[in-house]
């Protein structure tokens, strides 16, 4: 029985591990677009569904509810310290470590990066309740509609 050096014996090992992770990487490469076909056609359900629902007068007030719930974005000064922290290594941003919170904050937003959404722990009563009126005003545009 001849022994083969050792060299060979893990050129096969990478060569067989290197046919795995290919054979790996196209199948998570299908299953991604798959999903992302899934998606698409999803969302696109999603606004035909939004088309019929909502009236053509009611565009305007959807958008006035994305406002009130905050969609367009939080408040950095909303976050702790801890948070901005977080969210500038998410980002990849460097020299963060020693700033203090309004200097993160001012370097959160030169770099460009968008504050996470508000909480609904943030909302105040009176917003919750302006949000409840714009749902109900909606509900009674769609019943009235033809």
């Amino acid at each position: 029985m001849s022994k083969r050096p050792l060299s060979e014996q893990f050129r096969d090992q990478l060569n067989s591990l290197g046919q795995s992770l290919a054979e790996h990487s196209r199948s998570l490469g299908e299953h991604f677009m798959r999903r992302e076909q899934a998606l698409t056609l999803q969302q696109q359900e999603l606004a035909e569904e939004a088309r019929l629902l909502l009236p053509t007068g009611a565009a305007s007030t959807a958008v006035d509810v994305d406002h009130l719930l905050g969609f367009p974005t939080g408040d950095f000064s909303t976050q702790t310290v801890k948070k901005l922290k977080a969210i500038c290594k998410e980002n990849k941003i460097r020299g963060y470590s020693r700033l203090r919170k309004h200097e993160l904050i001012v370097c959160l937003e030169a770099k460009g990066v968008t504050p996470p959404p508000r909480n609904v722990a943030e909302f105040s009563r009176a917003e919750l309740e302006q949000i409840a009126e714009a749902f109900f005003t909606l509900i009674r545009q769609h019943q009235a509609a033809p």
